[in-house]
C-alpha cells in the first residue's frame, strides 16, 4: 500500500470509527472534498462548510475514533499471507452505484477480481432450505445471466445463494459474494470450497 493509499485508508477508518457518524454523515462529508484525507484534515471547517453540524464535528476533533481506527489499520497491515485488498471511497474502482445509495459503505475489503465491480449485475438470493425446483430455476437463471456477461451477486449462504454463485461461475459474468461479516470470518464453513472458487474466479 502506497503512502497516499495508506493515508486515505486511515482517514476512512477515522470517519467510520467516530461515534455518532454513520453512512449518511460520511457521504455528506466526502461529497464536499476530493479525498478522505482532505476531509479529515479540514474537520475544523465542517460546520462552516455545512457538511456536518458543529457539535458532531467537535466529537470527531476529540479523536474518540483513534483506538478503533488504529487497531483496524494495524490488523489489515499485519495480515500476513492475506490476498485481501482495500478499496476506499475515492478509489476509481469503488462502484459509483454504491456512492449513490442513501447509506453507502466508506470502504470495501475484497479478495478476487475487482474488475467485476464495474459489470452490469443482478442480485440473486433466496431461501437456505429450498426446493429442488428452486435450485433448478436459480441454476438456469444464474447461468444464463453470466453467459451474457451479467455478474450474479449473492450472499454465500446455503441453498439458493450457493447455487446462484456456482452457476454464475460457469460464465463470463462470474459472481460476487457479499458477506454478512468481514473477510476474516469464514461462514458458513460448508461453503468454504465455494468461497475459494469465488476468490479465484470471481470476487468476495
Amino acid at each position: 500500500m502506497s503512502l497516499d493509499a495508506a493515508k486515505e485508508f486511515f482517514s476512512c477508518l477515522a470517519l467510520r470509527h467516530t461515534p455518532g457518524l454513520g453512512p449518511r454523515s460520511w457521504k455528506s462529508i466526502l461529497s464536499a472534498y476530493e479525498s478522505a484525507y482532505d476531509a479529515v484534515s479540514d474537520a475544523r471547517n465542517w460546520a462552516a462548510r455545512k457538511v456536518l453540524p458543529r457539535n458532531r464535528a467537535e466529537v470527531f476533533l476529540q479523536e474518540p475514533w483513534r483506538p478503533g481506527a488504529e487497531a483496524e489499520y494495524r490488523a489489515v497491515r499485519n495480515a500476513s499471507g492475506s490476498r485481501a485488498r482495500v478499496i476506499t471511497w475515492f478509489d476509481p474502482r469503488f462502484p459509483q452505484r454504491l456512492r449513490e445509495i442513501p447509506d453507502p459503505p466508506i470502504l470495501l475489503y475484497l479478495c478476487g477480481d475487482a474488475t467485476l465491480l464495474s459489470n452490469p449485475a443482478v442480485a440473486v438470493v433466496g431461501a437456505r432450505e429450498c426446493t429442488l425446483l428452486g435450485l433448478q430455476s436459480v441454476e438456469r437463471i444464474s447461468a444464463d445471466l453470466s453467459r451474457f456477461g451479467v455478474t450474479v451477486v449473492s450472499g454465500l449462504a446455503a441453498g439458493i445463494d450457493r447455487q446462484a454463485h456456482q452457476s454464475a461461475l460457469t460464465g463470463i459474468g462470474s459472481s460476487i459474494a457479499v458477506l454478512g461479516a468481514g473477510l476474516d470470518i469464514h461462514y458458513p464453513p460448508e461453503n468454504e470450497d465455494l468461497r475459494r472458487a469465488l476468490e479465484a474466479q470471481g470476487l468476495v
